[in-house]
């Protein structure tokens, strides 16, 4: 095992170099990384391997599926939403949510409306004034008035959750981990 101090590119070089990992290299290059992206330093993502040893098990599911090709990203654009959180979610690792928001933030759908997102419900609970979170079947009765452009409501919605107001409290400052997203994002150039 990785000693925690060291750079996770060293670390990661486990996940994505080697003949056994080609998968991984596969999967990370049909999403549209470049060799020149696999080669930057990732420090910053994750502070020891323990952290990226959860998601090892998924991503070579990912790569496998990728490789064998019965994942195939470049068929997205030609399917329904519904027809790709069902290929999404085929894989080990990626739920609904996942899928949706890979829908609306990679492939850019205008109308996904991600009901099991509790920042979404806290934000909708907020913006309409409600006692309690609204439940998943209230949440979409909402979005059926946003429709067709459910995702550009979502995005309000959250954000509108980071307004603060001259009578409100100041935000708490960013976790750690907070900052280490804001980093890893940097690293990766997104």
């Amino acid at each position: 095992m990785a000693e925690p101090n060291k750079s996770l590119r060293s670390q990661s070089s486990v996940l994505l170099d080697g003949p056994s990992r080609a998968p991984a290299r596969a999967m990370m290059k049909a999403v549209g990384y470049t060799d020149e992206d696999l080669a930057k330093p990732l420090i910053g993502v994750a502070h020891s391997w323990i952290e990226i040893m959860p998601c090892t098990y998924h991503l070579r599911d990912l790569a496998a599926h990728v490789v064998n090709k019965s994942l195939n990203f470049h068929r997205f654009a030609r399917m329904s939403d519904a027809e790709i959180i069902g290929e999404l979610t085929r894989v080990k690792g990626i739920g609904r949510w996942t899928a949706e928001i890979f829908l609306m933030f990679n492939l850019g759908r205008p109308d996904v409306l991600p009901l099991d997102d509790l920042g979404l419900r806290i934000a909708a609970r907020q913006a309409y004034r409600l006692a309690s979170l609204p439940s998943k079947r209230e949440l979409e009765e909402m979005g059926e008035r946003w429709r067709p452009y459910r995702t550009a409501a979502s995005w309000y919605l959250w954000q509108s959750t980071r307004i603060v107001l001259p009578d409100a409290a100041p935000a708490a400052p960013p976790t750690r981990r907070a900052n280490n997203v804001k980093h890893a994002r940097k690293a990766l150039a997104l």
